[in-house]
């Protein structure tokens, strides 16, 4: 078993009781949620927990009991946090979902969190009208996220009628029990190695995953982050709506991601902090290259949502002040963060950091014996800020534990205290009974002058006789002098990897690989796709 650095006392306050424990330690009237395109446009921690008090009363006068599901359904917004600290203060659960999911989407999550209640952002209504009529939410339950007016043009109630009212207090304890069996947020699964779930984290396991990411000691720069990620993502809960009111650091709110807008908002507002994900690195790393911007106010960099490769890491930081540091974050839906790394340490190997405060790790074998420093296994983790299962689906929240341990599905190894993802359990590749890792191959393949983006899957063999390798390829633009060829990109591979590595089921060149909003690759998509496109009918020698 591997232990953490080191071990923090664990709290069992609610999490809003939490959240605002600390206003007295700084100027409640600063300005902590700030519109990135318009600085005019804030909060501050006094009005939040004021605001927070009065949509407790909104939500309760409208018929919220304790557990009840409020499904959120919006892009980015300085109001995201006040909500979702008002959702739990009443009592209920947080959901929310990516925003551009379609109605066939957004009624499976409804069915899935058993919504009670919606809150829409009105350009979403049109996705959103349908999946709930055919739910059979009354519309009396429908809120539009406006906070300007009390009823929105399409005659459902809008959010901002509920600042009438006078403010309540929010469900408070400190209380072990209650603190673990009180389910506070609703996280959806991303669904790529299966049906969606819904991971039900508590008031403790939220409590424990921001408790674990504080930093030890004091930063020697001015905390201002920068938010250009879904305020609805896991990656996200704590730094969003958490760590800024607890702490009094500003946080500038993106909408959404654009490219140029996020240069301008780094350097107009002097950003030190900010959250990203790989797609999101080599945008921003591309561009700076490019067009020559400096980033020279950022000092903290965390990416997650998918392996972030060393070679785009360093190449980021030499974008950087020296004094800078780039960190992965590995974490789950299902667990909050697992592994990171606390400034100013400094980790060039390309690992995903060491385990944070308070959470053990195990690695083992198909047979669950657990392996030897170096060697590759499943990680299983076990800490506070756990989910409590998956809402509804005893089956899967059995499958998902060994006892207390979570399996991760994430083939990695330990060295020297340093956590390495390899790849998922379910992607790797079985290549004449070797176990072959997509990540690996792509990780060479982008290091081709002509591929700007791959993705590699297995191509199963007729009767069972295993799987091949197989990529797409996106190349980069303009192509110099000639296209390269698959069979160069295959040799080119050969070159450096062992033969059973080779792409020995080919390559088709496409225009984009699919992925996700956290970048992750949708192998499952991918998998169907080549299965079709590469028609194997003969194993390889």
């Amino acid at each position: 078993m591997h232990l953490p650095d080191r071990y923090t006392d664990l709290s069992y306050l609610d999490l809003l009781s939490y959240t605002f424990e600390n206003l007295s330690s700084y100027d409640q009237n600063q300005s902590i949620y700030v519109d990135a395109h318009d600085e005019t446009n804030h909060l501050s921690a006094f009005q939040i927990k004021k605001y927070v008090g009065r949509l407790i009363s909104g939500f309760r006068a409208y018929g919220l009991k304790p557990g009840d599901c409020v499904f959120v359904h919006s892009f980015n917004n300085i109001w995201y946090t006040t909500l979702y600290l008002a959702i739990i203060g009443a009592g209920g659960c947080c959901a929310s979902a990516n925003p551009s999911y379609k109605t066939l989407e957004i009624i499976d999550l409804f069915t899935l969190a058993e919504a009670k209640f919606v809150v829409v952002e009105p350009e979403l209504l049109p996705n959103i009208l349908p999946a709930i009529k055919q739910y059979g939410l009354p519309l009396a339950n429908v809120f539009t996220f406006d906070m300007k007016t009390k009823t929105d043009s399409s005659g459902l109630t809008a959010l901002g009628s509920f600042l009438t009212y006078a403010e309540s207090d929010w469900v408070q304890f400190n209380d072990a029990k209650q603190a673990k069996e009180t389910v506070a947020a609703l996280l959806f699964t991303s669904g790529t190695t299966g049906l969606p779930k819904a991971a039900a984290m508590s008031h403790f396991s939220l409590v424990s995953m921001n408790v674990a990411i504080r930093d030890p000691e004091p930063k020697p720069y001015e905390v201002n982050r920068l938010l250009c990620l879904p305020q609805f993502h896991s990656f996200n809960a704590s730094l969003t709506h958490v760590a800024p009111l607890r702490d009094g650091h500003p946080i500038h709110i993106m909408r959404r991601f654009n490219l140029e807008h996020y240069i301008e908002y780094a350097q107009q507002h002097r950003i030190t902090e900010t959250t990203m994900v790989p797609p999101i690195v080599m945008q921003i790393q591309a561009f700076c290259l490019k067009e020559r911007v400096s980033l020279s106010t950022l000092q903290l960099i965390l990416c997650a949502g998918s392996p972030l490769e060393k070679e785009l890491s360093k190449s980021m930081l030499k974008l950087l002040s020296p004094t800078a540091r780039m960190y992965q974050v590995y974490g789950m839906s299902e667990t909050g963060w697992i592994t990171s790394l606390f400034y100013p340490q400094v980790d060039e190997s390309g690992s995903v950091g060491r385990l944070l405060p308070n959470v053990e790790c195990k690695i083992v074998d198909e047979n669950g014996a657990k392996v030897l420093e170096g060697c590759h296994g499943e990680l299983l983790v076990h800490g506070p800020a756990l989910m409590t299962g998956y809402l509804g689906n005893p089956e899967a929240t059995k499958q998902a534990f060994v006892g207390s341990w979570l399996k991760t599905g994430d083939v990695g190894y330990m060295q020297q205290g340093m956590i390495y993802i390899v790849d998922r359990v379910k992607d790797m590749i079985k290549v004449r009974g070797w176990q072959v890792a997509p990540s690996e191959l792509e990780a060479h393949l982008r290091t081709h002058p002509a591929v700007a983006d791959v993705g590699v899957v297995g191509i199963s063999l007729p009767d069972s006789l295993g799987e091949l390798p197989a990529a797409y390829v996106v190349l980069k633009e303009p192509q110099i002098d000639r296209p390269v060829t698959a069979d160069e990109l295959i040799e080119y591979l050969g070159n450096r990897l062992s033969k059973i590595k080779a792409l020995s089921g080919g390559i088709r060149f496409v225009d984009s690989i699919p992925r996700n909003v956290s970048g992750k690759i949708l192998r499952k998509e991918l998998r169907q796709r080549a299965q079709q496109d590469f028609n194997i009918s003969k194993t390889v020698d």
